[in-house]
């Protein structure tokens, strides 16, 4: 026990050194790709007003987009560092302030999203397990493939065309959290896929080592086998891809959002790339990429806790 908690720092040590690095890298990347972008940032934001090119020619100045673009990351991340995100072109305000407005929103759909994946993809994988290489198995893994397969805009597409024309409901309030629940499920499917998937190899890879043949031979019912000696064994695969799709569902947020004309980080990021609003761009990039990693980090951490051997050395 004490072995077990002495390598508790180290570990924690290690993984909040590859989450800075990780954090640098996305915020290198996320700075080069959106000056990469086709246009002038600058020319974009004042096209509306019909400014001349004195007045383009200020706000790069004011952008420091005239100074060398070394110049510019080193005074971004610096700036960043700080916790200054700047202030958004498009709505001129402080970043921080819109991305907090928004990150409740984001958050409920990604929440919605999250336990539909969960509440589908676990029991499907426990199915095809179940009845492997029977209909239910096949049935099962089809859902899954078609989950994966599917992209996220078209099936949010036909979800809305069939709810609303042929059964005449509509979509509830936008910005009310029963909102969630259509755009939820959707996003929810695209996840549950692999969650059921991994699900399936973990058990049926579980169920066929010996101590579970030895359960079995003293009479156990198949379920008594599953919850008291395989579920903690496969629960650290599942675990981890789950938690990965959690960070997928960020990122499926920005097309979902979109499609279900739902406020969000995702329609911001949209917008700011739209506008070529750098700021806004590289604050919410920034922003889900931390929360990805955080997310990565707390399953590290449960995966450890529930068993030292894959996250506690």
């Amino acid at each position: 026990m004490m072995a077990h908690s002495s390598s508790l720092l180290p570990m924690l040590r290690r993984r909040l050194i590859v989450a800075l690095l990780t954090l640098l890298g996305v915020a290198t990347v996320v700075f080069l790709l959106v000056r990469l972008l086709p246009g002038d940032p600058a020319e974009t934001m004042l096209a509306r007003a019909g400014a001349g090119p004195e007045a383009v020619a200020s706000l790069r100045a004011e952008l420091g987009l005239d100074r060398p673009l070394p110049a510019q990351y080193a005074d971004w991340l610096g700036r960043v560092a700080r916790g200054d995100l700047g202030r958004s072109l498009l709505n001129n305000r402080p970043v921080r302030e819109l991305i907090a407005e928004q990150w409740r929103s984001t958050a409920i759909l990604a929440a919605v999203a999250f336990g539909w994946a969960l509440l589908t993809g676990i029991p499907l994988g426990i199915i095809a397990a179940r009845y492997r290489g029977r209909w239910p198995d096949r049935f099962a893994t089809t859902l899954a493939v078609l989950g994966v397969a599917i992209p996220i805009f078209w099936s949010g597409l036909l979800l809305i065309y069939v709810l609303s024309n042929w059964l005449g409901w509509l979509p509830p309030p936008a910005g009310t959290p029963a909102s969630a629940l259509l755009p939820g499920i959707v996003l929810g499917f695209a996840a549950a896929g692999p969650i059921a998937r991994v699900t399936r190899a973990t058990l049926l890879d579980v169920l066929a080592q010996p101590y579970i043949t030895a359960a079995r031979a003293r009479g156990l019912r198949w379920r008594a086998v599953l919850w008291r000696h395989a579920a903690r064994n496969a629960a650290v695969p599942v675990l981890t891809v789950a938690g990965l799709q959690l960070g997928f569902l960020l990122g499926g947020a920005v097309v979902t959002e979109s499609v279900f004309n739902r406020p969000g980080l995702g329609r911001l990021l949209v917008d700011g790339i739209l506008w070529r609003d750098l700021p806004l761009v590289q604050g919410v990039a920034l922003a889900l990429a931390l929360t990805y990693v955080l997310i990565n980090l707390l399953v590290d951490l449960l995966a450890g806790w529930l068993d030292p051997r894959h996250g506690w050395q």
